[in-house]
């Protein structure tokens, strides 16, 4: 990957004795690996992920920007962009536990930040399977979650039996001929797996 550029114009008033700067950005990259841009400043969400994308190797299917719709707090900078990058970093019980965008943006967007509203652009052609999710044991007999390997399965009780659904936030995510359902514990929707439309194992 080669790595971009910036470059910093600007003017210097000589009666106010201010210097005004005007940060551009020239991109060059040969990366083939799915990228994320994070620009965590006051109202960059009409400017700088437009810039990035004038770069006609970028499109939504390779790259995901987080960007502000507002303003953002200067104080709160440091502590929002270390939060975003452990999210992609946390762990459960030793191992790497993948989040969805939704999650970690409400987390995000939390007071204080709630005026500040943090987005993703390129949510379309993101993956939706969960990245750890095993395809071959769908749909496999099971008993508890640890039957079903990977971090991104769960075992699914049905009247017929248990069987392991795959965890996805779309309905395309899965193989063909699968649905995704919503998984309720209670009052509370836990999961959303995916599994035979039809509800039936073969």
């Amino acid at each position: 990957m080669q790595a971009g550029t910036r470059a910093i114009r600007g003017s210097f008033n000589t009666a106010t004795r201010v210097m005004r700067f005007r940060p551009t950005i020239s991109v060059n990259w040969t990366c083939r690996k799915y990228q994320l841009f994070v620009f965590n400043g006051s109202k960059t969400y009409g400017v700088y992920p437009q810039a990035v994308m004038k770069n006609d190797k970028k499109t939504t299917g390779n790259i995901d920007i987080l960007s502000t719709v507002n303003f953002s707090w200067l104080t709160m900078q440091p502590y929002t962009t270390s939060g975003f990058i452990n999210s992609f970093l946390s762990t459960l019980f030793g191992s790497h536990g993948s989040q969805t965008y939704l999650q970690i943006l409400k987390q995000m967007n939390q007071n204080p930040n709630w005026n500040v509203y943090y987005w993703i652009h390129g949510l379309d052609d993101t993956p939706h399977f969960n990245p750890y999710t095993d395809r071959l044991i769908l749909c496999g007999p099971c008993i508890i979650d640890a039957d079903c390997s990977g971090a991104g399965n769960r075992c699914i009780p049905f009247q017929w039996g248990k069987v392991c659904g795959a965890e996805s936030t779309a309905d395309d995510g899965g193989p063909e001929a699968d649905g995704c359902f919503e998984i309720d514990e209670g009052s509370q929707i836990v999961d959303r797996p995916c599994l035979p439309r039809s509800l039936r194992c073969k």
